[in-house]
């Protein structure tokens, strides 16, 4: 028994040490992963929201700002997919479950209505894309990754600002931002 244990230890050992066993990557290692798939995934939504955004969307402001966030996804996600493939994260599924319930629920969505849920929705993506970007910030391996971070929040939080100007006179809960 003593040397069924005493080999199982060892194999995990070289696994470890080979790389190859996940459970063995250093705790900061399995954060950033996590951070920047759920980075790419939010990216990823807030693209497709956008894109129905700009046909959907009442209001031209709104159109316009989709238009924005649209772009900016696309070029978001290339940088994440470089990033994440640089330390082994896998590509996330072509559209969630939450990503389909969220495209059904605003597809429903016509007229004037549509412009306030829309804007919710990208005010939720960026809170959290703001959340995402200081922890990574904090947890970057590298410094190539800690200066994508900190651009990352940076424009992150402008976005937001925007975000709460064009959203305030349309959501009561939103406050209003100085231009």
């Amino acid at each position: 028994m003593k040397m069924l244990l005493w080999n199982r230890a060892a194999a995990v050992l070289a696994l470890c040490s080979a790389g190859i066993c996940s459970a063995c990557e250093p705790r900061e290692t399995k954060d950033q992963k996590a951070l920047l798939s759920r980075a790419r995934l939010l990216t990823q939504e807030e693209l497709e929201i956008s894109r129905r955004a700009m046909q959907q969307a009442s209001s031209e402001e709104v159109r316009a700002f989709a238009r924005r966030a649209a772009v900016r996804s696309e070029g978001l996600d290339k940088k994440l997919t470089d990033f994440g493939k640089a330390v082994g994260v896998e590509e996330p599924e072509p559209g969630t479950k939450p990503l389909f319930e969220r495209l059904n629920t605003i597809e429903k969505v016509r007229g004037e209505a549509f412009d306030p849920d829309y804007l919710k929705l990208m005010l939720d993506f960026h809170r959290e894309h703001v959340v995402i970007y200081e922890r990574l910030l904090k947890i970057a391996a590298t410094e190539l990754l800690r200066d994508f971070a900190r651009d990352s929040l940076a424009e992150e939080r402008t976005h937001l600002k925007t975000l709460q100007i064009l959203a305030a006179p349309l959501i009561p809960e939103v406050e209003p931002v100085e231009k």
